[in-house]
Protein backbone atom coordinates (compact mmCIF):
# COMPACT_ATOMS: atom_id res chain seq x y z
CA UNK A 1 0.00 0.00 0.00
CA UNK A 2 1.30 3.25 -0.86
CA UNK A 3 0.56 6.36 1.09
CA UNK A 4 1.09 10.17 -0.25
CA UNK A 5 1.87 12.23 2.72
CA UNK A 6 1.15 16.00 0.73
CA UNK A 7 1.35 17.37 -2.50
CA UNK A 8 1.82 21.58 -2.29
CA UNK A 9 1.85 24.08 -4.68
CA UNK A 10 5.59 25.70 -4.45
CA UNK A 11 5.45 29.06 -5.07
CA UNK A 12 8.42 30.09 -3.27
CA UNK A 13 12.22 29.56 -5.26
CA UNK A 14 13.56 25.90 -4.41
CA UNK A 15 16.11 27.48 -1.74
CA UNK A 16 17.80 25.06 0.67
CA UNK A 17 15.41 26.32 3.75
CA UNK A 18 12.32 26.76 1.91
CA UNK A 19 12.41 23.12 0.93
CA UNK A 20 13.86 21.93 4.49
CA UNK A 21 10.95 24.19 6.30
CA UNK A 22 7.68 23.02 4.07
CA UNK A 23 8.78 19.30 4.43
CA UNK A 24 9.85 19.23 7.97
CA UNK A 25 6.29 20.67 8.26
CA UNK A 26 4.46 17.94 6.28
CA UNK A 27 6.34 14.93 8.08
CA UNK A 28 6.01 16.40 11.92
CA UNK A 29 2.33 16.99 11.37
CA UNK A 30 1.08 13.30 11.88
CA UNK A 31 4.18 12.69 14.49
CA UNK A 32 6.60 10.84 11.47
CA UNK A 33 10.11 12.90 12.54
CA UNK A 34 10.92 10.39 14.88
CA UNK A 35 10.73 7.41 12.76
CA UNK A 36 12.81 9.25 9.76
CA UNK A 37 16.00 7.21 9.78
CA UNK A 38 17.32 7.84 5.54
CA UNK A 39 16.40 10.40 3.24
CA UNK A 40 17.33 10.02 -0.29
CA UNK A 41 17.77 13.08 -2.67
CA UNK A 42 19.16 14.06 -6.13
CA UNK A 43 22.66 15.44 -6.00
CA UNK A 44 21.72 19.11 -6.85
CA UNK A 45 23.27 21.89 -4.49
CA UNK A 46 19.80 22.96 -3.40
CA UNK A 47 19.07 19.21 -2.21
CA UNK A 48 22.77 19.28 -0.58
CA UNK A 49 21.76 21.87 1.58
CA UNK A 50 18.35 20.57 2.14
CA UNK A 51 19.90 17.58 3.72
CA UNK A 52 22.18 19.49 5.78
CA UNK A 53 19.27 21.66 7.49
CA UNK A 54 17.12 19.06 7.68
CA UNK A 55 18.85 16.75 9.03
CA UNK A 56 19.99 19.17 11.61
CA UNK A 57 16.25 20.30 12.09
CA UNK A 58 15.62 16.47 12.97
CA UNK A 59 17.82 16.37 15.18
CA UNK A 60 17.96 19.35 17.32
CA UNK A 61 14.19 18.75 17.57
CA UNK A 62 13.68 14.73 17.78
CA UNK A 63 17.46 13.48 18.66
CA UNK A 64 17.48 11.69 15.14
CA UNK A 65 20.43 10.40 13.67
CA UNK A 66 19.53 10.26 10.34
CA UNK A 67 21.28 8.44 7.12
CA UNK A 68 20.93 10.22 3.50
CA UNK A 69 21.57 8.54 0.28
CA UNK A 70 22.28 10.44 -2.86
CA UNK A 71 20.95 8.79 -6.52
CA UNK A 72 22.68 10.04 -9.40
CA UNK A 73 20.51 9.87 -12.40
CA UNK A 74 20.52 10.61 -15.63
CA UNK A 75 18.28 10.19 -18.19
CA UNK A 76 18.44 11.15 -22.10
Amino acid sequence: MENVLDLIPFHERHTCITLANNVYIIVNNPGLCKKIIVMTTDNASNMNVFGQHFTQMLSNNHGNILSRHVICAHIS
